[in-house]
């Protein structure tokens, strides 16, 4: 596979300009996956949901993902990279910190001498990306990959990363990963003497428990009605 997609880069004709190319719509409508109408509503669609044309085809079920990536090769010329058969390996991945990689949905994927090749599922936002990874002698391809593939390539090599990052994304104050036996015995000291003080004293506890739901419901209807006062400043503003 490695050896097809280089050997039918070296013999690749440039890529056309953002303004030459064949509309990715037209790409489809062309190999029979989509009908006319069909694109006009996803276009449609675009305008209002300001969403890749590709995303809104799959996601409505007009297109797999294969078929908007075999577009995306025919429209920008550019060859398909199988990043599960052959990933990519941690030292490529290493040119850049995982927030690049992710940031711009792109990895790394071959290196064959000053030759990187590097998986885009957006042939229209690669040009910022190899002039940021321009260094040296280093000569920047591209080629297409699917938005799972790179995902999954970028999980795959920054796997202890990301899991650490995710463990300490909520403040520490907020989250339970700083819990220890004593926070937890203290917790369950204040629940004991609650359930004790509501056997000792059931009026008592039974009225707690009575005005802590009556000022939780409250609560809960003033969050509703500010809700609603803000959704209705909102959309006189806009009108």
């Amino acid at each position: 596979m490695v050896e097809l997609n280089l050997q039918r880069l070296a013999s690749a004709k440039p890529v056309p300009g953002p303004q030459t190319r064949k509309p990715l719509g037209a790409c489809l409508l062309d190999r029979g996956v989509i009908t006319r109408s069909q694109l006009v509503r996803a276009l449609h669609m675009q305008a209002q949901q300001n969403a890749p044309l590709g995303e809104i085809l799959v996601g409505e079920g007009w297109a797999s993902r294969q078929d908007v990536l075999s577009a995306l090769s025919d429209q920008s010329g550019w060859q398909i990279a199988d990043l599960d058969g052959a990933p990519p390996t941690s030292d490529l991945c290493s040119l850049k910190p995982v927030e690049f990689w992710m940031a711009h949905n792109v990895i790394p994927w071959l290196r064959m001498g000053p030759l990187i090749l590097v998986a885009t599922a957006n042939p229209d936002a690669f040009e910022s990306v190899a002039n940021e990874l321009q260094e040296g002698d280093l000569t920047i391809v591209p080629v297409l990959a699917s938005t799972d593939q790179i995902d999954r390539a970028i999980a795959a090599c920054y796997a202890p990363q990301l899991a650490k990052a995710a463990e300490s994304r909520v403040d520490a104050r907020q989250s339970c990963r700083n819990w220890n036996v004593g926070s937890r015995l203290r917790a369950l000291s204040v629940a004991v003497a609650l359930c004790a003080i509501c056997f000792a004293a059931p009026q008592a506890g039974l009225a707690v428990v009575f005005w802590a739901a009556v000022v939780t419901l409250i609560l809960f209807m003033l969050f509703r009605v500010f809700g609603a006062m803000t959704t209705v400043l909102n959309v006189a503003r806009q009108k």
